[in-house]
């Protein structure tokens, strides 16, 4: 039997240098996305967030609560490091960041079940966000947020995002006749051993960019 995923309170996320005018349309975006989102999120403007979003434009934006995932955007986001988000603020990759980000936190449903030994797997990636993606079911949006950043097999989509699998491969079908997935076939050998688990992919954003604004390690 599958293991429950027990509610959660909102995550929270905090722009601790963005100006008045820039959480004023954040919070429009956010009253846009919530109905996308598997998990609630607020924007908050103390230490107890589970995010920060930085303009690195605007400079450092002096002490950053310890611990913290931060994420970076600017105007020129290539400038920076991999990771960093486009300013003003995009609905896709903002809706793309906070799926990973809720999908990230330890829960016993977050590991997805372990593939039939001696086929093969496909996984998919997203190559690029479909033109109306805003129209497709609410339950699509989480597969295109699960799939934008790494490539997932449908198995795992379905666990990472509430959506049935069945569901989820109907919103692959689309998107591969659309040629907007990347589709790799992975074939498990039976002596493999289970890849070490790589380290968390926001805390390593988050030291790098802190490096480049100059905080200390």
């Amino acid at each position: 039997m599958a293991a429950l995923r027990m509610p959660r309170r909102a995550y929270r996320l905090a722009c601790p240098n963005f100006g008045a005018d820039e959480i004023k349309a954040l919070r429009s975006m956010f009253s846009l996305l919530q109905q996308h989102l598997k998990q609630p999120w607020e924007i908050v403007q103390d230490a107890e967030a589970d995010l920060l979003i930085v303009n690195l434009d605007a400079g450092p934006p002096g002490s950053l609560p310890p611990e913290v995932p931060v994420i970076g955007c600017a105007l020129k986001p290539r400038q920076h490091p991999s990771g960093t988000l486009h300013r003003p603020l995009r609905a896709g990759e903002l809706l793309a960041l906070l799926t990973e980000r809720a999908a990230s936190a330890p829960t016993t449903a977050d590991a997805p079940p372990p593939s039939t030994e001696g086929l093969a797997e496909r996984r998919f990636r997203l190559l690029a966000w479909p033109a109306g993606f805003e129209q497709w079911p609410a339950g699509w949006h989480r597969v295109l947020a699960a799939t934008s950043r790494e490539a997932r097999s449908p198995v795992d989509i379905a666990a990472r995002t509430g959506v049935p699998e069945a569901e989820v491969g109907r919103c692959l079908d689309r998107l591969d006749s659309e040629g907007l997935v990347e589709v790799l076939v992975f074939h498990p050998r039976p002596d493999a051993k289970a890849p070490a688990p790589r380290p968390g992919r926001w805390s390593g954003l988050a030291a790098r960019v802190g490096l480049l604004l100059g905080f200390p390690r």
